[in-house]
């Protein structure tokens, strides 16, 4: 250190007045925190921007993830109410192990109201994907009014129900057909009454996957000779 020290210009350094030397310093620490300055600046720059991509990505994660939660909630709300739907659907079609019970109580029913029951019979129906088709073929003999409840009835009691191939015929009480049918209010009344019985199980089945129709092959000519 004292070998340092010797070489230092004494005889130089004492004709540098105080001032110079202290503006000398200033001057080289300026300089050093400016370098200092815009070095940091630079990097305080950049973690700011890199800073700022990262909280817009994050922004727009979390909308998106928002986004999907309500699409969810959405979509589990028309599930619930679809399954609501459905099942209300299902509740509405008789059982077929109810049929014949609610037959009997249909032939009941006439006999209480004095309605004379020609034919109840069950028919074989078509089968859906989903449900089976009960036609009823139902003729009854009554007054009118009567045979009005008599339907009601039926509909109420087997729910889903629809009808088809209705004919109102007019009749005097000795059964001898009048050809206009007024001035009596006794009819002579066939219908068939469809109702559906819902499949246990279809809903967990898929519909069935129609066969492509066969092309016919080109019958081949016979050459003449």
């Amino acid at each position: 250190m004292d070998k340092l020290f010797d070489k230092l210009p004494y005889d130089d350094l004492e004709g540098i007045q105080f001032t110079h030397m202290l503006g000398g310093a200033i001057g080289i620490g300026l300089i050093l925190f400016l370098g200092y300055f815009f070095t940091l600046h630079s990097f305080t720059n950049e973690e700011f921007e890199k800073l700022v991509k990262q909280r817009e990505e994050a922004e727009r994660t979390l909308k998106r993830y928002n986004s999907k939660i309500a699409e969810r909630g959405l979509v589990a709300k028309n599930m619930s109410r679809v399954k609501g739907q459905f099942e209300a659907y299902i509740n509405q079609m008789p059982d077929q192990d109810e049929i014949p019970g609610l037959l009997e109580q249909i032939a009941e029913f006439g006999k209480k109201r004095n309605i004379r029951m020609v034919e109840l019979t069950l028919q074989e129906g078509e089968i859906s994907d989903y449900y089976k088709e009960i036609p009823l073929k139902v003729e009854v003999s009554g007054e009118l009014w009567v045979t009005l409840d008599f339907i009601e009835y039926m509909q109420n009691l087997l729910r889903l129900v629809s009808f088809e191939n209705l004919i109102l015929q007019g009749r005097d009480v000795d059964n001898r057909i009048r050809v206009s049918g007024t001035n009596s209010n006794f009819l002579n009344t066939t219908l068939t009454a469809k109702t559906y019985s819902f499949i246990s199980g279809a809903e967990n089945r898929g519909p069935k996957k129609k066969e492509p129709a066969k092309a016919n092959k080109p019958a081949r000519k016979r050459s003449g000779h």
